[in-house]
């Protein structure tokens, strides 16, 4: 079986029967899990559908976008539109997005514009479904018509950015009169997210449990990728045993609070090495005292033997749970977390005549001080960015000749769709705090820090950064 089917066989069973014969309008996948390995599972089995020979009778044409990074409604429609029309937007050309030929018309200003686009891309492709025959063109009678696939990966994000757009989007079909099929991918339930009032369809429900312990340890073991070489180290070819050995090892100790592939994989990769570390050791002293040069067959590496595996996993067990719990990339109790970062109950309701002027009370400067900055605007924020740019970017950076200007360079990279990513990320997160209502256009938007100062202060110190400095307003 294929690797990137493993855990995944029913869902690509469903959704290929469905795309490939008469797919619904709207379809919703929920997987709380691992949606990042869902979205990449889908967006192959749909290029295997539209390469496979003898294929649908429909030729497929998909988009795969991510609701992250399509903050507006424009980047939504340019990223839709240039992927289904396998258009890629070159600099040295100022990065046109996708339109006909000869046709200044744009698809982005609004959704209407969008709607049209999407009827134009089909024609564009329906025109591009001529094959060549011996000698002279002809037509495909049964791939004149295309089928549109839409795959919107972390649609809960839309219903924070482009709330406007969930109900259109489930419509599709509906509004551009194509074969057309939108499938959005979220991690959390459609309830969520669903529009009031029934504005939206009922979709075509798929909910995905969390994949089995032993499909992860297969996903593991697929991906350990051996070599003959001695200079491989870990992943030398007669290590793999030991390696699937390790594998189930770590996923009985992880499984209960990770479900995902990827998280338990980076942790592998971080253990594994100081797991397997001993047999080396061992082998290359016997390489140094006992091996006879004349005879290479000692040269080789031999699967270690099962009393050894043993003996590593009882050393290595509590290093395991330990590296869970420091490698795992977020803290797993949400209770943990909310008393670590609890406010003091009193102190926006304490009288000022409590407070001593020209003292700090122990165990309140740092909350006082946190909750006493002012709103920042986003500009402000953007400006810091820069400035440690500039201060530490400048040597590794990238030879560009085309900026010219001094400090050209920095304004495109804080100008980055990844660095407003990031703010949002920051706010769902509640590290930051948005104080402007979300629907206000005068301005930009003004935040407030949501952690303490002594937090910021040593995770600059931990960066070499100068706080004190860059929180300094001159107003």
């Amino acid at each position: 079986m294929e690797s990137w089917k493993f855990g995944y066989e029913e869902l690509c069973d469903e959704l290929s029967t469905l795309i490939a014969n008469f797919p619904p309008p709207f379809i919703y996948i929920y997987d709380t899990a691992c949606p990042r390995i869902t979205g990449s599972t889908i967006a192959t089995l749909l290029d295997r559908i539209v390469s496979t020979d003898p294929g649908p009778s429909k030729r497929i044409h998909f988009a795969k976008v991510n609701a992250i990074a399509c903050l507006t409604a424009r980047l939504l429609y340019d990223s839709i539109l240039n992927v289904l029309a396998k258009w890629s937007p070159d600099w040295n050309d100022g990065c046109p997005n996708w339109s006909l030929e000869g046709d200044t018309q744009r698809f982005n200003e609004n959704f209407d514009g969008f709607i049209h686009g999407l009827r134009a891309v089909s024609s564009h492709l329906r025109d591009k479904s001529k094959v060549k025959g011996k000698g002279k063109e002809r037509m495909k009678s049964e791939a004149d018509e295309v089928r549109l696939v839409i795959v919107i990966e972390c649609a809960e994000r839309l219903k924070e950015t482009l709330p406007e757009l969930l109900v259109p989007l489930t419509r599709l079909t509906e509004l551009t009169q194509l074969d057309l099929s939108v499938i959005l991918l979220s991690e959390v339930r459609w309830e969520a997210i669903r529009p009031p009032l029934g504005a939206s369809p009922d979709p075509y429900f798929i909910d995905l449990p969390p994949l089995s312990k032993e499909v992860i340890v297969q996903r593991l073991i697929f991906n350990f990728t051996p070599s003959n070489d001695l200079s491989a180290g870990p992943y030398h070819a007669s290590l793999k045993g030991l390696y699937s050995h390790f594998a189930t090892v770590l996923c009985d100790v992880c499984y209960p609070f990770v479900h995902d592939p990827l998280e338990i994989e980076y942790i592998a990769a971080a253990r594994w090495p100081g797991f397997v570390q001993p047999v080396l050791d061992e082998h290359r002293r016997f390489l140094a005292d006992e091996m006879d040069l004349d005879d290479p067959e000692q040269a080789q590496l031999e699967p270690p033997a099962e009393v050894v595996r043993m003996r590593l996993s009882r050393l290595f067990n509590a290093s395991l749970s330990a590296a869970l719990e420091e490698l795992y990339p977020r803290l797993t109790n949400a209770t943990d977390w909310a008393a670590k970062n609890k406010p003091e109950p009193d102190l926006l309701s304490a009288q000022p005549a409590e407070i001593p002027r020209g003292k700090d009370q122990p165990g309140k400067s740092s909350e006082a001080a946190a909750l006493a900055l002012p709103p920042f605007p986003l500009d402000r924020l953007l400006a810091i960015l820069g400035a440690l740019l500039e201060e530490n970017d400048v040597e590794t950076r990238l030879l560009a000749p085309e900026f010219k200007i001094p400090g050209e360079y920095t304004d495109m990279e804080t100008s980055r769709v990844a660095v407003y990513s990031a703010v949002m990320e920051l706010t769902s997160m509640r590290l930051i705090h948005r104080t402007t209502p979300g629907d206000r256009i005068d301005g930009p938007p003004s935040f407030k820090c949501g952690i303490s100062y002594d937090v910021a202060l040593a995770l600059a110190k931990e960066l070499s950064i100068p706080l004190n400095d860059l929180m300094w307003d001159p107003a």
